[in-house]
């Protein structure tokens, strides 16, 4: 009898032991993790999969699917699984089906279309938080005469042209799926990276109307139907989706997609709750939805009115020849439009406007904005003088200006009770998807980052988080102190780099020289010797150029993978081509960087130096250093490839 009483107690023992999930899954064990991230890590407690039901990822060669799809967001499981004979059994990848695509009907919404006539749509993921919608409007720059000192309606109409034949313009080639790996930050379903809105129904709407889904006119062929997009796309959600019952939608957007959410968030409030407030022009009306809250998150869309360098207003030009063309005016803020009734144009620029915006507001922006530095004020140096040319002491004057008229002009809407802000004193454009919650990017520095900020904003907090230092003085996100890439005036990284080594030699501070320059850059290079490899992931091609075989170790060239070149400065740095981070998870924000050392020691201390370098005892085999390959690492993953790619430049504000 005594044997069965054991027998029984076993079984009630067993979830409950030191290094178990029982009961903890989603979050720290003991001594180990209980999350969807702790594979990644390789710290599970050991019956992870089996407490928490997710069995583990598997391996294909040495990385898991979930591991190549957020190294390279253009891999999926299925594409894993053709080219590679990966099985991707128990990956995220295989159980997410992401956020599936609208398509509107042409019968019940005519006019909803793309540029090109194609019908527009939204992606829709449904969260477990029903009462909740984040509704996301698409950047991505706007279609106008390139020539911005005189734009005619001509070039115009050509730059949409040619943009109704891409997916900015046309819906043709969209996606079914718009997989989770590609909705990162704010918009990922992973509570781990999007603490704020991971369980909220997000709905997706693609940008393709070329005028930030403004205006309702056919001009030869080209339809800017931007208005009645957005009109089709909320009505669709008020019949199918039941967003009348929301309790909170908030409107959001990046770059193209904030001014938009500027231009109309207003107009959605009153739609969706309501006039429940009386203004000097508008009565509290019956049917104001009290259970109801819409609010607006803007993500680098407060463009400034202002001349460039030499004193043209070429941006400005160029946005208000699109309007002129599109007559997409009617589509901008109401009050706006009635405040300047002769000066339509003014409504595009929220620095005229930002105080009758009445929607609670959260705005997210850079104070040195990378998009207005370059297209804005058409600023092609560096502060730092590293990257690019030294700005002069009237291109930094201009550089620190753009900081105080974001200040001034977004004041009004700022310091409105209810309202938040963000702002920090680095260059980037776009936030919420790398920057969400990066632990560099806090306001002030060792402050808040940017979801915390807005997890206040939305508990119904006024949040104001504006760096009062001038750049580079929030030092982690300028890079100042080494904890992040310094980056140039159009968001490109600036390579931390070693002092020039001294004339004498010592191959100990080679070693370092050279691990310094790459920890300035934000990559972690594993040196050792590559044989050619079957076509498999990790047996990529890399491009390894080496300038000559009698390389100066004193002097060092860093070649990014674009054709721009750095002066040499120590050690020699090749660039090699591939494909790299996704942009909104590259420590720089910036894809397609990668780094290859080509060392030559003098005769004598090659072998004592590879051998401090990996640990080696001189007893081991020593392995032939003509050419050592340095391969880019993921800091989150420790992936180790890159794919060949050719990287297009943007022309555009994105």
């Amino acid at each position: 009898m005594a044997h069965r009483w054991l027998l029984l107690l076993l079984p009630v023992r067993s979830g409950a032991y030191e290094g178990s999930c029982a009961g903890k899954c989603g979050s720290w064990g003991s001594d180990c993790w209980c999350n969807d991230q702790c594979e990644a890590r390789g710290n599970c407690c050991d019956d992870y999969a089996q407490q928490c039901g997710q069995p583990s990822c598997e391996k294909c060669h040495r990385y898991t699917c979930d591991e190549w799809i957020q190294w390279d967001e253009r891999n999926t499981c299925e594409s894993l699984k053709k080219e590679w004979g990966c099985k991707c059994s128990g990956c995220k990848c295989a159980a997410s089906s992401g956020a599936s695509l609208v398509k509107l009907q042409q019968s019940v919404h005519p006019e909803a279309k793309c540029l090109d006539g194609s019908m527009a749509g939204y992606y829709l993921r449904r969260g477990s938080e029903a009462s909740h919608f984040l509704i996301f409007l698409e950047g991505g720059g706007w279609c106008y005469d390139q020539n911005c000192e005189a734009p005619t309606a001509d070039g115009t109409l050509e730059d949409c042209r040619q943009r109704s034949t891409g997916k900015l313009g046309s819906s043709r080639s969209w996606a079914a799926t718009k997989p989770d790996h590609r909705l990162s930050g704010m918009l990922s379903a992973d509570a781990s990276a999007n603490p704020v809105f991971h369980n909220w129904t997000l709905v997706y709407v693609p940008y393709c109307d070329g005028a930030s889904f403004t205006g309702d006119s056919e001009v030869d062929g080209l339809h800017f139907k931007g208005q009645q997009i957005l009109n089709a796309v909320i009505t669709e959600l008020e019949t199918k989706e039941r967003l009348l019952e929301a309790r909170k939608v908030v409107l959001s957007g990046g770059s193209a997609g904030a001014s938009a959410v500027l231009f109309h968030a207003d107009a959605l409030r009153e739609r969706l709750q309501g006039v429940c407030v009386a203004t000097e022009r508008r009565r509290m009306t019956e049917n104001c939805r009290q259970d109801m809250e819409v609010l607006a998150l803007a993500d680098a869309g407060f463009f400034l009115d202002l001349p460039d360098i030499k004193g043209i207003r070429c941006w400005p030009n160029q946005i208000i020849s699109l309007f002129n063309v599109s007559r997409g005016y009617s589509g901008l803020h109401s009050d706006c439009l009635e405040r300047f009734k002769s000066e339509p144009w003014r409504c595009l620029f929220p620095q005229y406007y930002a105080d009758l915006i009445s929607t609670r507001t959260f705005l997210a922006n850079s104070l040195y904005d990378s998009s207005e530095l370059q297209y804005t004020l058409r600023l092609d140096c560096s502060p730092d003088g590293r990257y690019q040319r030294s700005c002069d002491a009237q291109e930094m004057a201009r550089f620190e200006e753009l900081r105080s008229a974001h200040a001034a002009a977004w004041r009004p809407l700022a310091k409105r009770p209810g309202n938040g802000l963000w702002a920090v004193a680095c260059v980037d454009h776009t936030l919420t998807w790398g920057r969400w919650t990066d632990p560099h990017w806090q306001v002030p520095e060792d402050g808040a980052g940017l979801a915390e900020a807005v997890q206040q904003w939305l508990g119904g907090q006024s949040v104001h988080f504006e760096d009062s230092v001038p750049w580079p003085m929030n030092r982690p996100c300028s890079g100042a102190e080494g904890t992040g890439a310094r980056r140039s005036l159009t968001g490109r990284p600036s390579p931390e780099l070693p002092a020039p080594q001294a004339a004498s030699y010592d191959p100990t501070h080679l070693l370092l020289g050279a691990g310094a320059a790459a920890c300035g850059l934000g990559v972690l290079c594993l040196l050792q010797r590559r044989k050619p490899s079957a076509r498999s992931p990790d047996g990529l091609e890399m491009e390894i150029r080496c300038q000559s075989s009698e390389i100066d170790t004193r002097r060092m060239a860093v070649v990014p993978s674009r054709k721009s070149v750095i002066p040499k400065l120590g050690p020699t740095l090749l660039g090699v081509k591939g494909s790299g981070m996704p942009i909104h998870q590259d420590p720089f924000n910036f894809g397609n960087l990668f780094l290859a050392i080509c060392i030559r020691f003098p005769e004598g201390a090659e072998s004592a130096a590879l051998a401090q370098l990996l640990g080696e005892s001189e007893s081991e085999e020593q392995e032939d250093c003509e050419e050592v390959f340095c391969e880019a690492m993921d800091p989150l993953l420790s992936a180790k490839q890159s794919k060949k790619v050719t990287t297009q430049d943007s022309t555009k504000h994105f």
